[in-house]
């Protein structure tokens, strides 16, 4: 049986995450564990500018994140930067452990109880002698301590069990320093993935855009991976004809495909816009799906929507209708 390379980096690095999160855990038995770094603070995706070029700034989620409050960035850090992942793969990450806390949870308030019958169990009884007294206490002692010992150890490996989920999640997810090396994982999600990180941290290499292309067929990413394409510009060339066949009736994000072409920009770009009939005939129609996409639940729609419909405004206007004019907001 073949072993996928990144099937074992990727367990490497779930292990060394573990690892340090063991670390941690051994130093502050009693005070709680710090999360590293790159588990507090991610890449918040922006548009770049002329002024600031760069397509992120430094995010963080300190309330969503237990323990983040009080890790502090340290830009000085080797690979401080090329090690954080998306914002919205560290919101992921630690919204899907929810579960392992609610369980957390169930047992400490088990323990909770188990300690109250206890303490109850001890209540001091003035009608009875100083030797029953103890022979009880003893009887106590011996129900109820093994079963607070089963309470302590329950929680301790639900915690264990919920920071090794979290720490393999992270591990799928891509940064700056993995991205490439999961484009070429056997799993298709964890390529997609990769390409569309790409796509918004560093586009200057156009290594994603064949796994972008494979993925606009897709009702899941296909909506992110029409408008990531987009952010190659001319690179993206070799993207026109599935996204000329999409054009601009595609059922998951309307006007989307078209946006993608005018930003690509090129001759093959231009001649799929002029061949498009739909974008012409039924222009009423195309306006209609776009302002019905303001209001879908997925922020991508919702983003591609009001881009097209602010280009729309921007080609009523004579003298900022200009293609190349268009490019530039």
């Amino acid at each position: 049986m073949r072993i996928d390379r990144i099937t074992v980096f990727l367990a490497a690095e779930a292990l060394l995450l573990c690892a340090s999160a063991g670390a941690a855990m051994a130093k502050t038995p009693a005070g709680g564990w710090d999360p590293p770094q790159n588990w507090c603070y991610c890449l918040q995706y922006r548009t770049p500018t002329a002024y600031n070029p760069i397509p992120y700034d430094l995010g963080s989620f300190p309330d969503l994140a237990p323990g983040c409050a009080k890790v502090k960035f340290d830009a000085k850090r080797k690979n401080a930067g090329e090690e954080l992942h998306s914002c919205e793969d560290l919101r992921k990450c630690w919204q899907e452990a929810a579960k392992g806390t609610e369980e957390k949870k169930k047992l400490e308030k088990t323990l909770a109880g188990h300690r109250k019958m206890l303490d109850a169990c001890l209540k001091p009884l003035p009608e009875i002698s100083a030797e029953t007294r103890s022979n009880l206490d003893k009887t106590c002692r011996r129900i109820w301590k093994p079963l607070l010992e089963m309470d302590t150890r329950d929680i301790a490996a639900a915690d264990t069990r919920m920071r090794s989920e979290r720490a393999a999640c992270f591990a799928k997810a891509p940064t700056i320093s993995t991205a490439k090396l999961l484009l070429r994982s056997s799993a298709r999600d964890e390529r997609i993935r990769a390409a569309l990180f790409l796509a918004r941290t560093d586009t200057a290499d156009p290594e994603a855009i064949p796994v972008l292309i494979d993925a606009i067929r897709r009702d899941e990413e296909g909506c992110k991976a029409i408008a990531a394409l987009g952010n190659y510009g001319p690179a993206a060339n070799a993207a026109v004809p599935a996204l000329a066949d999409l054009g601009v009736k595609h059922s998951v994000c309307p006007g989307s495909a078209t946006l993608t072409l005018e930003r690509i920009g090129t001759p093959d770009a231009r001649t799929a816009l002029r061949l498009s009939g739909n974008w012409e005939r039924k222009w009423n129609l195309r306006e209609k799906r776009l302002f019905q996409a303001l209001s879908d639940r997925d922020p991508a729609v919702r983003g591609n929507a009001a881009a097209e419909l602010h280009y729309t405004a921007l080609k009523l206007n004579p003298e900022t209708s200009d293609l190349d004019k268009r490019k530039e907001i």
